[in-house]
């Protein structure tokens, strides 16, 4: 049995919970997240940290409390032990996120080989020239990028900082900028024809 870490006791979030779950249409389950949240959102924070790392440590701790959220709404699962249930839904998110990392890395490895090997795609060798002389196409790409994915663009392929800086100075995770940069790439590579004319 969890303690609740607020109040010391089981009873203000296991009491709400069987209330719930005995027909109490007065409670919403946002409500309960609610009540949750206070009693252990600082220790399943604390265990993505652990697994993750803070990179990703506040992303999964959340997705997991959607998780609980979604479960809560559709009465599917009768949740005892909100802390152990919340958890497991964290350590499902975790190990799709380090396998998610451990893919990309393992593509990124790969495509240096490719790289260095001299067998770049015409379609590659056109990226790698909008990337690495972007001021011609500054125009057409405000138009094709959204505010954000232009932003990201002239941060890190005009001023060239690192994921890590960006994601300081837009007050965003390192995983969403990876995302928002293998999404400005893409982009390019759909709407090359366009950029080319």
């Amino acid at each position: 049995m969890n303690l609740c870490t607020k109040h010391g006791t089981v009873c203000c979030c296991q009491s709400l919970l069987a209330q719930y779950y005995g027909g109490d249409t007065s409670i919403d389950p946002k409500r309960i997240i609610e009540v949750l949240y206070p009693c252990y959102g600082h220790r399943l924070h604390g265990k993505a940290l652990r697994i993750v790392g803070p990179d990703a440590a506040e992303d999964t701790t959340q997705e997991a409390w959607m998780d609980l959220l979604r479960t809560l709404q559709s009465k599917t699962t009768k949740i005892e032990e909100p802390f152990l249930y919340l958890s497991r839904c964290m350590q499902t998110r975790c190990s799709k996120y380090l396998k998610n990392r451990n893919k990309l890395q393992t593509k990124e490895l790969k495509g240096n080989e490719h790289t260095d090997s001299n067998e770049r795609t015409p379609e590659q060798l056109w990226l790698d020239a909008v990337l690495q002389n972007p001021e011609p196409f500054k125009k057409k790409l405000r138009k094709i990028l959204s505010q954000t994915e232009y932003e990201v663009f002239l941060l890190k392929f005009l001023e060239g900082a690192s994921n890590q800086q960006i994601a300081q100075l837009l007050k965003k995770t390192i995983r969403r900028i990876e995302n928002i940069v293998t999404d400005i790439r893409r982009k390019l590579r759909d709407r090359r024809d366009y950029l080319r004319d």
